[in-house]
């Protein structure tokens, strides 16, 4: 069965939106978008399997993230559990 992921229109003119580059707003998009995510913002995945996903290097993964995380403040990532949370999920998605 197909899942769908309903994306609010204002996403794209939220704050952190707008200020971020276009790679920037690739990642996160994916990050609402992938096939891991689940009703709650929260899910497991690696690195490694984003790289893949987006054709990036881990160390752009890497790069992103840390931006994603320190920066913007928008995600955190457990890299022992490989859990990825997402600030805000429900801003976007409800």
């Amino acid at each position: 069965m197909e899942e769908y992921t309903m994306l609010n229109n204002d996403f794209w003119r939220s704050p952190e939106v707008i200020r971020m580059t276009p790679q920037e707003k690739y990642f996160y998009l994916y990050l609402f978008t992938n096939p891991y995510i689940n009703h709650i913002g929260i899910y497991q995945i690696s690195k490694k399997q984003i790289a893949f996903d987006l054709d990036h290097s881990l160390e752009t993964v890497h790069l992103i993230m840390e931006r994603f995380i320190e920066h913007y403040k928008l995600i955190r990532y457990n890299p022992e559990t490989r859990e990825l949370t997402i600030r805000d999920w429900g801003k976007h998605n409800l």
